[in-house]
C-alpha cells in the first residue's frame, strides 16, 4: 500500500542493530553496528528505546514527503555507542531530516 512504500525502520537483532529503508520497490538494509544504544522521541514527547527483539519503524508520505499520518510520529532518533551520540530529527509535516552530533 502507499503507507509502506517509503519507509525507514532500526531493529535490533539481539544487540546488532540494523537499518532497513524502502523507497518503492528497493531495499536495503545495513548494520549500524554492535552495543548501540537506540532512543527515540515522538511527536507527544513519549521515549522509547530499542530494546533486543524490537523494531522501530518510521512512515513517509509519498505525496508530501513528511511522516504519515497513520503511522507512529517518531521525531527524534538518538543513536549512541559508548561516548558518542548522534541526534537524528525529522520535521513530522515536511520530512525534512536533520541529523547532528550531540
Amino acid at each position: 500500500g502507499e503507507k509502506e512504500s517509503v519507509y525507514f525502520i532500526i531493529e535490533n537483532n539481539n544487540g546488532e542493530i540494523f537499518a532497513k529503508q524502502k523507497i518503492k520497490e528497493s531495499e536495503k538494509s545495513d548494520l549500524i553496528g554492535q552495543e548501540v544504544t537506540v532512543r527515540v522521541i515522538d511527536n507527544k514527547g513519549l521515549e522509547k528505546e530499542l530494546k533486543s527483539g524490537g523494531t522501530v519503524s518510521i512512515y513517509f508520505d509519498r505525496v508530501t514527503g513528511g511522516l504519515h499520518k497513520e503511522a507512529d510520529l517518531y521525531t527524534v532518533i538518538e543513536i549512541s555507542q559508548g561516548a558518542t551520540t548522534y541526534i537524528v530529527e525529522i520535521e513530522p509535516v515536511t520530512g525534512n531530516i536533520e541529523c547532528r552530533k550531540k
